[in-house]
């Protein structure tokens, strides 16, 4: 103790002469042998900084976060056909076969999101879009060279000189879910995990016309209402110090619910072919069905694009812009939905799949 404090006291002197020991540049309670002094505690970042795409673990209090944008998507189907022409007298399947599809268009989807995240990064979200498009095919041909089967699976090969045929899509999707966000190195990640609803129907409809006479409909519907588990991984890195970021996404989702089926085929006893009879002197045959079963898809999503962000004053706002794409696995029964009129409407198990391919715009605000 003696020595420490003589040690002590030369420095005094020394310091007064402005020269100051190695040693004595040590903080004083180094010199005492005392524990060094906690230093303060760093400021906590304001509460908008906390937003995935700043550092979230430096949050002192939690925030909310919202937005809302839209899809711009064409959505494709693996079984997109209104039909088959076969040439007359080749009805066996040869060379002069030819199918018709639907021709898609982009659609635009209204989506928004709510979240809140508190300190430690934990959070809740909920996000939602709908979907809604159609599509018309209209086939003219001459009967007397071309017959024309319907890709509902009836066994139509009526000659007419024009076959109308539409599809419609409507697609409602619900996703709530726990959020973690974590810095790894220069990444900024938020996963997730929750529920999903999803409603989904899908319509199509078939008419056959003869000199301005319908002489043939069919349709066929389905609808699906199912929840079950979502998962999600986003991924934000900043370029350079630049206010904009790269970011992707994928999520992947499993439903169980109910699917309805309905078809029903309608025509004209005597109705096409040659010495056409006007369809009002005709007794209209129709036939109805229904199915109801328990059906999974699955459904698969990505996301690569850009994001811009920027902190003013308390609220961070951002914008995305990406491109996107999904897939139903199952998500299409309509297209296979009758076997065959005849064998008594029994609805088809095949599988068929759609999706989507586009953009996505979203503007959000973190407070």
């Amino acid at each position: 103790m003696r020595r420490k404090l003589a040690s002590l006291l030369a420095a005094a002197v020394l310091s007064t002469f402005g020269i100051v020991p190695a040693w004595a540049q040590a903080p004083i309670s180094a010199a005492l042998g005392l524990p060094p002094a906690t230093p303060p505690a760093a400021k906590a970042v304001t509460a908008p900084a906390c937003d995935i795409a700043g550092c979230p673990e430096d949050c002192a209090s939690g925030y909310f976060s919202a937005g809302l944008g839209f899809y711009l998507m064409t959505p494709f189907f693996s079984n997109n056909a209104t039909g088959v022409f076969t040439e007359v007298g080749n009805k066996s399947g040869g060379v002069n076969v030819a199918q018709q599809n639907f021709s898609q268009h982009i659609d635009a989807a209204p989506l928004a999101w709510l979240a809140y995240t508190w300190e430690n990064g934990w959070g809740v979200r909920a996000r939602w879009f709908d979907f809604v498009g159609d599509t018309t095919a209209t086939a003219s041909f001459d009967p007397t060279v071309f017959t024309f089967s319907s890709i509902l699976d009836v066994p139509l090969e009526a000659p007419g000189e024009k076959f109308i045929s539409t599809r419609s899509l409507h697609l409602d999707v619900i996703d709530l879910e726990a959020t973690n966000n974590v810095v790894w190195g220069k990444w900024a990640l938020l996963g997730s995990i929750g529920v999903r609803y999803a409603h989904l129907a899908i319509a199509q409809t078939q008419i056959a016309t003869f000199e301005g006479e319908t002489f043939f409909n069919a349709s066929s519907s389905s609808t699906f209402s199912g929840v079950g588990p979502t998962i999600a991984l986003e991924a934000r890195r900043r370029i350079a110090d630049s206010d904009f970021f790269l970011y992707g996404s994928g999520r992947g989702s499993i439903l169980c619910g109910t699917l309805h089926q309905n078809a029903s085929f309608g025509s004209f006893d005597g109705g096409g072919g040659g010495g056409v009879v006007p369809a009002q002197n005709l007794t209209l045959v129709t036939d109805n069905y229904s199915n109801r079963s328990v059906t999974v898809l699955g459904v698969g999503e990505i996301e690569l694009g850009v994001e811009w962000a920027r902190v003013i004053g308390r609220v961070r706002v951002s914008a995305q812009l990406a491109f996107i794409g999904q897939i139903w696995v199952g998500g299409d029964p309509s297209a296979n939905s009758i076997i065959a009129i005849e064998e008594g409407g029994l609805f088809s198990q095949g599988v068929s799949n759609f999706g989507f391919l586009g953009g996505v715009f979203r503007a959000g605000v973190s407070f």
